[in-house]
């Protein structure tokens, strides 16, 4: 029996390191998850906080879209029209409304690089969640519900609203 002991605490010895090495690898596999979580964790707290820096600029850059917008959409074009404004007047007046346009089309282009773009309002169902109603009006020919005029461009970024649009809501017919 003395030859069989050697054997068996051999064997005791292997199983230990057999058990052992189960638990090495199951350290292992359980470290690379958390390290890949921890990964993980870290590349969603730099986007939010991109977003964050985002956000607080875009905000700041509203109302120079709210301008250009404004000064567009009463541009002086109908002017042109008038028989008091000399030719070259009427040049200058058309390269300058020309000039703001293409200006908000780069800035507008420059911010959709990042993921800005205009919540759409055109004959839109009004939707709360992206809208804000400023007026609510009677109207024949626009459905209840369906937003008559945008007076102010909303945004969002990659789909997450930033700032609703500013609306005129039909109520439909009186």
């Amino acid at each position: 029996m003395k030859k069989n002991e050697p054997k068996l605490k051999k064997t005791q010895d292997s199983s230990g390191l057999s058990f052992q090495l189960e638990q090495a690898k199951q350290d292992y596999t359980r470290l690379a998850a958390d390290f890949a979580n921890y990964q993980k964790r870290l590349e969603q707290e730099r986007l939010s906080m991109q977003r964050s820096a985002n956000d607080q600029l875009l905000t700041k850059l509203f109302p120079i879209f709210d301008s250009f917008y404004l000064a567009i959409r009463h541009n002086p074009l109908e002017l042109l029209a008038k028989p008091k404004l000399a030719p070259a007047d009427q040049g200058k007046i058309r390269q300058f409304v020309e000039g703001v346009a293409l200006i908000e089309k780069q800035m507008e282009d420059t911010l959709s690089q990042v993921g800005l773009s205009r919540i759409p309002t055109k004959d839109k169902p009004f939707d709360p969640a992206s809208h804000e109603a400023l007026t609510y009006e009677t109207n024949d020919t626009v459905p209840a519900d369906v937003i008559i005029d945008e007076v102010e461009t909303g945004w969002q970024i990659d789909g997450v609203v930033i700032k609703p649009a500013k609306v005129r809501v039909s109520k439909g017919c009186a």
